[in-house]
């Protein structure tokens, strides 16, 4: 689990994942082997690498729709599971429950998160409204948050974000650069000039600020690190795993729907008789 206190200085992402660095070329011997060109032996590869994602999220589409008709397992447990925020800000998103996740690009187990959380949101329930919060942790992390606000501004946040964590912690790129996000960018088939317009934008600076006081807010010092409706909290130290992960988020969230409902009916019943 990445920590705040364990994050490398400078240009290291978390768990020992370079961020610096340039992709490996396929070796001549490879290209021998294929018959091909170095050209074309690499789209033939990032084509493989689309589909094994693709497949893996259709597997863990079906597994989150399993666990959702088997139901849960075990009850979750306050001080074990989750734990109970005594001083948080109220949710943005008022008549719906608000699901915050702090996560990076840069941290190793946001990104092995990364799929499980993708395929939940598919499945999103229709009252409940869900936000990734970059966090700042190390300095590179800065520049990843842009990347994330940018692809956000863009519409383009949950296409490529699976492409963000491999292009991080796979390939090596050092998208917290500027330069190097926007070449990537440019790859990716977006509008080079109108990337660098929201990367550098006012409005990109403001989001991240409002992030950082979000993260300061809940004493995020673990990501990935779950909020739900300003009320409970959970992370990957706490679940354990990443299916147990989703088991208490689900868990969570009826909770603040039961909660919520709750407190509707005492306002009714402490409001006066209609005449």
């Amino acid at each position: 689990m990445h920590r705040r206190d364990l994050s490398a200085p400078g240009d290291a992402a978390s768990g020992g994942s370079a961020l610096v660095g340039e992709p490996l070329p396929p070796s001549p011997a490879a290209c021998k082997r294929a018959n091909k060109p170095r050209s074309e032996v690499r789209p033939r590869t990032e084509a493989v690498k689309r589909l094994a994602r693709v497949v893996l999220t259709l597997t863990l589409l079906l597994w989150v729709n399993h666990g959702a008709l088997a139901g849960t397992r075990d009850e979750i447990r306050e001080g074990k599971d989750f734990v109970r925020l005594t001083a948080a800000p109220p949710p943005a998103h008022g008549d719906k429950i608000e699901v915050l996740e702090f996560f990076s690009y840069g941290g190793m187990h946001s990104r092995e998160f990364e799929p499980y959380v993708s395929a939940w949101r598919a499945m999103l329930p229709a009252d409940v409204e869900f936000h990734r919060v970059p966090v700042l942790f190390a300095s590179p992390w800065f520049g990843l948050a842009k990347v994330f606000y940018t692809l956000e501004a863009l519409d383009m946040e949950r296409t490529l974000s699976s492409d963000v964590f491999s292009a991080v912690h796979h390939d090596g790129l050092p998208l917290f650069k500027e330069r190097a996000f926007l070449d990537w960018a440019a790859r990716k088939g977006l509008d080079r000039a109108k990337v660098a317009e929201l990367y550098n934008a006012p409005t990109t600076t403001d989001k991240i600020n409002h992030a950082k006081s979000l993260a300061q807010a809940y004493n995020v010092q673990v990501v990935p690190m779950i909020v739900v409706d300003s009320e409970f909290a959970t992370n990957y130290e706490l679940a354990g795993t990443h299916s147990h992960f989703l088991t208490v988020l689900d868990q969570l969230i009826a909770r603040a729907r039961v909660e919520r409902q709750q407190a509707l009916q005492s306002r009714r019943n402490d409001s006066p008789p209609a005449r």
